[in-house]
Protein backbone atom coordinates (compact mmCIF):
# COMPACT_ATOMS: atom_id res chain seq x y z
CA UNK A 1 0.00 0.00 0.00
CA UNK A 2 1.28 3.48 -0.75
CA UNK A 3 1.08 5.15 2.67
CA UNK A 4 2.66 8.23 4.26
CA UNK A 5 2.54 7.35 8.00
CA UNK A 6 2.43 4.12 9.93
CA UNK A 7 2.71 0.78 8.20
CA UNK A 8 1.59 0.11 4.61
CA UNK A 9 -0.88 -2.64 5.45
CA UNK A 10 -4.58 -3.33 4.95
CA UNK A 11 -6.47 -6.58 5.25
CA UNK A 12 -6.43 -8.18 1.76
CA UNK A 13 -10.13 -7.54 1.01
CA UNK A 14 -9.80 -3.94 2.21
CA UNK A 15 -6.68 -3.51 0.06
CA UNK A 16 -8.48 -4.83 -3.02
CA UNK A 17 -11.40 -2.47 -2.32
CA UNK A 18 -8.95 0.43 -1.90
CA UNK A 19 -7.33 -0.30 -5.28
CA UNK A 20 -10.72 -0.21 -7.03
CA UNK A 21 -11.75 2.91 -5.07
CA UNK A 22 -8.42 4.49 -6.06
CA UNK A 23 -8.96 3.59 -9.73
CA UNK A 24 -12.31 5.38 -9.69
CA UNK A 25 -10.71 8.35 -7.91
CA UNK A 26 -7.93 8.53 -10.52
CA UNK A 27 -10.51 8.37 -13.32
CA UNK A 28 -12.39 11.30 -11.76
CA UNK A 29 -9.52 13.51 -10.53
CA UNK A 30 -6.47 12.37 -12.49
CA UNK A 31 -4.34 11.60 -9.43
CA UNK A 32 -3.93 8.91 -6.76
CA UNK A 33 -6.09 8.76 -3.66
CA UNK A 34 -3.25 8.94 -1.15
CA UNK A 35 -3.37 7.10 2.14
CA UNK A 36 -1.86 9.17 4.92
CA UNK A 37 -2.24 6.28 7.37
CA UNK A 38 -3.57 2.72 7.18
CA UNK A 39 -2.58 -0.03 9.65
CA UNK A 40 -1.42 1.30 12.99
CA UNK A 41 0.37 -0.94 15.47
CA UNK A 42 -0.31 -0.79 19.20
CA UNK A 43 2.81 1.24 19.97
CA UNK A 44 1.85 3.97 17.49
CA UNK A 45 -1.75 3.96 18.76
CA UNK A 46 -0.45 4.36 22.33
CA UNK A 47 1.72 7.32 21.29
CA UNK A 48 -1.22 8.99 19.51
CA UNK A 49 -3.49 8.30 22.49
CA UNK A 50 -0.93 9.79 24.89
CA UNK A 51 -0.61 12.91 22.75
CA UNK A 52 -4.41 13.25 22.61
CA UNK A 53 -4.72 12.81 26.38
CA UNK A 54 -1.99 15.42 26.93
CA UNK A 55 -3.74 17.89 24.63
CA UNK A 56 -0.86 17.87 22.14
CA UNK A 57 -2.44 15.64 19.46
CA UNK A 58 -5.58 14.99 17.46
CA UNK A 59 -8.42 12.72 18.49
CA UNK A 60 -7.17 9.14 18.92
CA UNK A 61 -8.93 5.98 19.99
CA UNK A 62 -7.89 4.23 23.18
CA UNK A 63 -5.18 1.65 22.42
CA UNK A 64 -6.69 -1.69 21.44
CA UNK A 65 -9.92 -0.15 20.11
CA UNK A 66 -8.83 1.57 16.90
CA UNK A 67 -10.06 0.15 13.59
CA UNK A 68 -6.61 1.10 12.25
CA UNK A 69 -5.27 -1.75 14.40
CA UNK A 70 -7.44 -4.21 12.48
CA UNK A 71 -6.06 -2.92 9.14
CA UNK A 72 -9.59 -1.80 8.18
CA UNK A 73 -9.22 1.99 8.34
CA UNK A 74 -7.57 4.57 6.12
CA UNK A 75 -6.90 8.23 6.59
CA UNK A 76 -6.98 9.72 3.10
CA UNK A 77 -5.24 12.77 1.70
CA UNK A 78 -5.69 14.08 -1.87
CA UNK A 79 -8.08 16.77 -0.62
CA UNK A 80 -10.48 14.12 0.74
CA UNK A 81 -9.26 15.44 4.09
CA UNK A 82 -10.87 18.84 3.44
CA UNK A 83 -14.58 19.32 4.16
CA UNK A 84 -16.45 20.91 1.25
CA UNK A 85 -13.85 19.98 -1.37
CA UNK A 86 -14.93 18.24 -4.58
CA UNK A 87 -12.75 15.28 -3.61
CA UNK A 88 -14.31 14.92 -0.14
CA UNK A 89 -17.84 15.20 -1.55
CA UNK A 90 -17.02 12.61 -4.22
CA UNK A 91 -15.39 10.23 -1.70
CA UNK A 92 -18.38 10.45 0.64
CA UNK A 93 -20.76 9.69 -2.24
CA UNK A 94 -18.63 6.96 -3.87
CA UNK A 95 -16.59 5.41 -1.06
CA UNK A 96 -19.51 3.31 0.23
CA UNK A 97 -19.83 1.69 -3.23
CA UNK A 98 -16.37 0.24 -2.53
CA UNK A 99 -17.11 -0.56 1.13
CA UNK A 100 -15.26 2.55 2.40
CA UNK A 101 -17.48 4.46 4.84
CA UNK A 102 -16.72 8.07 5.92
CA UNK A 103 -16.91 7.21 9.64
CA UNK A 104 -14.77 10.19 10.66
CA UNK A 105 -17.64 12.51 9.78
CA UNK A 106 -19.51 11.23 12.85
CA UNK A 107 -16.62 11.51 15.33
CA UNK A 108 -16.95 13.97 18.23
CA UNK A 109 -14.00 15.80 16.69
CA UNK A 110 -14.84 15.34 13.01
CA UNK A 111 -12.15 13.84 10.76
CA UNK A 112 -12.86 14.31 7.06
CA UNK A 113 -9.99 11.96 6.19
CA UNK A 114 -11.01 8.88 8.23
CA UNK A 115 -12.77 6.07 6.32
CA UNK A 116 -13.39 2.49 7.46
CA UNK A 117 -13.82 -0.61 5.32
CA UNK A 118 -17.05 -2.49 6.11
CA UNK A 119 -16.43 -5.66 4.09
CA UNK A 120 -19.40 -5.15 1.77
CA UNK A 121 -17.52 -4.64 -1.49
CA UNK A 122 -17.70 -7.60 -3.86
CA UNK A 123 -15.01 -6.31 -6.19
CA UNK A 124 -14.53 -5.67 -9.84
CA UNK A 125 -14.15 -9.32 -10.70
CA UNK A 126 -10.44 -8.80 -11.42
CA UNK A 127 -9.42 -11.52 -8.98
CA UNK A 128 -7.80 -9.13 -6.49
CA UNK A 129 -11.03 -8.95 -4.54
CA UNK A 130 -11.04 -12.72 -3.99
CA UNK A 131 -7.67 -13.01 -2.21
CA UNK A 132 -7.73 -15.56 0.60
CA UNK A 133 -5.06 -17.05 2.84
CA UNK A 134 -4.59 -19.81 0.26
CA UNK A 135 -3.67 -17.14 -2.35
CA UNK A 136 -0.99 -15.54 -0.19
CA UNK A 137 2.75 -16.18 -0.49
CA UNK A 138 5.89 -14.77 1.06
CA UNK A 139 8.76 -13.56 -1.11
CA UNK A 140 12.26 -12.57 -0.06
CA UNK A 141 15.43 -11.11 -1.50
CA UNK A 142 18.65 -9.97 0.12
CA UNK A 143 18.17 -6.30 -0.73
CA UNK A 144 14.38 -6.04 -0.41
CA UNK A 145 13.57 -8.10 2.66
CA UNK A 146 10.35 -10.11 2.97
CA UNK A 147 6.89 -9.28 1.64
CA UNK A 148 3.49 -10.92 1.63
CA UNK A 149 1.91 -11.06 -1.82
CA UNK A 150 -1.41 -12.19 -3.25
CA UNK A 151 -3.70 -11.23 -6.13
CA UNK A 152 -3.57 -7.42 -6.21
CA UNK A 153 -1.89 -7.31 -2.80
CA UNK A 154 1.63 -6.49 -1.62
CA UNK A 155 2.81 -5.81 1.94
CA UNK A 156 6.45 -5.26 2.88
CA UNK A 157 6.92 -7.00 6.23
CA UNK A 158 8.84 -5.28 9.00
CA UNK A 159 11.25 -7.61 10.80
CA UNK A 160 10.20 -9.40 13.96
CA UNK A 161 6.70 -10.49 14.87
CA UNK A 162 5.26 -9.79 11.41
CA UNK A 163 7.70 -12.19 9.75
CA UNK A 164 7.13 -14.81 12.44
CA UNK A 165 3.33 -14.59 12.15
CA UNK A 166 3.35 -14.53 8.34
CA UNK A 167 5.66 -17.56 8.17
CA UNK A 168 3.30 -19.49 10.44
CA UNK A 169 0.39 -18.61 8.13
CA UNK A 170 1.98 -19.01 4.70
CA UNK A 171 5.20 -21.00 5.16
CA UNK A 172 8.76 -20.13 4.24
CA UNK A 173 9.24 -17.39 1.64
CA UNK A 174 10.22 -17.93 -1.97
CA UNK A 175 13.82 -16.73 -2.25
CA UNK A 176 14.93 -14.66 -5.23
CA UNK A 177 17.22 -11.82 -6.17
CA UNK A 178 16.15 -8.16 -6.00
CA UNK A 179 15.03 -8.09 -9.66
CA UNK A 180 12.84 -11.17 -9.16
CA UNK A 181 11.36 -9.59 -6.02
CA UNK A 182 10.50 -6.43 -8.00
CA UNK A 183 8.93 -8.51 -10.78
CA UNK A 184 6.80 -10.51 -8.35
CA UNK A 185 5.58 -7.25 -6.78
CA UNK A 186 4.75 -5.75 -10.17
CA UNK A 187 2.90 -8.85 -11.31
CA UNK A 188 0.64 -9.08 -8.25
CA UNK A 189 -0.12 -5.35 -8.16
CA UNK A 190 -0.33 -4.52 -11.83
CA UNK A 191 -0.48 -7.78 -13.71
CA UNK A 192 2.63 -6.63 -15.61
CA UNK A 193 6.38 -6.87 -15.30
CA UNK A 194 8.52 -4.17 -13.67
Amino acid sequence: MPVVNGQPYLRPDAAAAYYDFNSAFVARFGRTLTITEAYRDLARQQALWNAYQNGTGNLAAQPGTSVHGWALACDFGSNVNVYGSAEKNWANANGPKFGWQPKGDAFVEREAWHFEYDGSYQGSGSGADRATDEDMRLIQSGGRGIAAIGPGYFFQLPEGEFVTAATKLWGDPYIGNDREFDLWRAIVLQGTSA
